[in-house]
């Protein structure tokens, strides 16, 4: 630790202003939050006691005006609730911050000025109400990343403005615990080896912790990279992929504060559950709401709406143990996760309302409702941005709006049963048995495969797949391939 006196002396006045500013904005929110509170239930018995409507009688024409009503009462119960958990998750922040307010602190002179500024950093930003004086910056702020990615000496950092260049005069270390300054160290790189030892030897959680303290340069870039959509990190195991996708995630949820980007446009989909466990504290810990989160397996069965599907580790166990179809079995996921075979799903998809829906012309009686072309030809001048099982549905609704019409002509009941058995036969579509045309039927499937390399193994694959399809559990290469079909036919509105 620092054995100057006045030093010490000053950094501990500064823990004690920074923690006694955090105390009193505390205090603040939690009157507000009191006040929220009675306001809340204020409102929710205003609504019970001047609406005179319950509301099952208001799902009707007729009861517009009350559901009007209603709604006025209920919005604002809305939006104090939402008032409520915004001040409730400051209160969790600030309760954070008393405990611990920063971990680091930079020297910076900007460019146009004479003195040195000095900007302590932490996981959550601290800026007083009356001043707006930043006490404490968000590790996310655009000039926190100088202590990530600077020694003393020139340094920058880019701000919405443009970039800000200037000089690092100190770069300074902390362990706060319980608001009690433990010790700190001067370092011209961001982490030394005794600093990250004690860091680690505190980490005998079995949850993942934050790793705001010792981000390296490199993974600080990946973090706040804002030019690339999609991104990959790829590593080594323990080399921190994980810890770095989840805190670019709690970057891009803070930069999104001005835009649409928050906890419900995120899900991170976890291997098994023990590693969803694991990860399960750290945006938490960084201030950030819970983002979804699911288990890929259970996100297969969800998808397809079946439990009997083999899990990636039964895959690779029977892909160790089991010599006769070892070879085949790493040929057929390597295939089928593929850009190649990708390709082929793409085209088959395209070419299924061509020749892949038996549509059939709709009698009634001896009446035809509408002919298999025009049924066809609904479908394929449907919107091109509607997935293809969502137009098949609005075909159904179509053709029954038709066959409707000639009930009430004739009232005919088994005749109405019937046709709409016919028209659920090409409207509703079975994945699994789609999936299994494209390979037993070898012919069709080489065509669609046209100019697409394929691997020397491809008849075994087919071969295999076959055999694989007739099984009860569905093998999970194939699995992986028919969620991929699922969305492409019918979209995704649960994640």
């Amino acid at each position: 630790m620092e054995k100057n006196p006045a030093v010490l002396a000053f950094e501990n006045d500064r823990l004690a202003q920074t923690i006694s500013l955090a105390k009193v904005q505390l205090e603040q929110a939690k009157r507000d939050n009191e006040g929220n509170r009675a306001e809340l239930i204020s409102l929710k018995q205003e609504m019970r006691e001047n609406s005179t409507h319950s509301v099952s009688n208001l799902w009707n024409s007729q009861n517009f005006e009350d559901f009007v009503e209603l709604s006025q009462y209920a919005n604002p119960v809305l939006q104090k609730v939402t008032d409520y958990e915004r001040v409730a998750n400051r209160i969790a922040v600030l309760e954070k911050v008393i405990s611990s307010p920063y971990f680091a602190r930079i020297d910076f002179k900007f460019d146009d000025e004479e003195d040195f500024e000095k900007i302590y950093i932490g996981r959550f930003s601290l800026r007083s109400a009356d001043t707006n004086e930043a006490f404490v910056y968000d590790w996310r702020a655009p000039i926190a990343s100088m202590f990530y990615r600077f020694a003393t000496g020139a340094a920058f950092y880019d701000a919405p403005a443009g970039r800000i260049t200037g000089e690092i005069g100190l770069k300074r270390q902390y362990e706060i615990q319980n608001g009690k300054l433990e010790y700190f160290f001067d370092a011209d790189i961001q982490i030394i080896d005794e600093f990250l030892r004690k860091l680690l030897s505190q980490n005998t959680s079995p949850k993942m912790r934050t790793i705001v303290e010792t981000i390296q340069k490199e993974q600080d870039i990946v973090i706040r990279d804002m030019e690339n959509d999609l991104m990959m990190v790829q590593g080594v195991a323990g080399s921190g992929k994980t810890s770095i996708a989840l805190h670019r995630a709690a970057y891009l949820m803070y930069q999104g504060l001005s835009s649409a980007l928050a906890a419900n446009n995120i899900i991170i989909i976890s291997p098994n559950a023990l590693f969803e466990q694991y990860i399960s504290n750290v945006l938490p810990d960084l201030g950030e709401a819970r983002v979804a989160s699911v288990i890929f397996d259970e996100m297969l069965a969800a998808i397809l709406k079946n439990k009997r599907i083999q899990t990636k580790n039964q895959f690779l166990e029977r892909l160790i143990t089991n010599s006769r179809y070892q070879n085949v079995m790493r040929d057929s996921i390597e295939f089928k996760t593929s850009p190649q075979f990708l390709a082929l799903l793409e085209r088959f998809m395209d070419d299924l309302p061509h020749r892949g829906i038996e549509f059939e012309d709709l009698y009634y009686g001896e009446r035809r409702v509408v002919s298999k072309e025009a049924l066809r030809e609904k479908v394929l001048s449907g919107r091109k941005t509607t997935p293809l099982g969502l137009r098949l549905e609005q075909l159904a609704d179509f053709a029954f709006g038709l066959a409707r019409e000639y009930y009430r002509e004739y009232a005919n009941q088994s005749e109405y049963v019937r046709i709409k058995k016919e028209i659920q036969k090409f409207t509703e579509i079975d994945v699994r048995q789609l999936y299994g045309k494209l390979f037993h039927d070898e012919a069709y499937f080489y065509q669609l495969a046209q100019n697409i390399p394929l691997p020397n193994g491809i008849a075994e694959i087919l071969k295999f797949t076959r055999e694989n399809l007739y099984s009860d559990t569905l093998y999970y290469d194939d699995a992986v391939a028919l969620a991929f079909l699922r969305l492409k036919l019918y979209g995704a509105n649960t994640y």
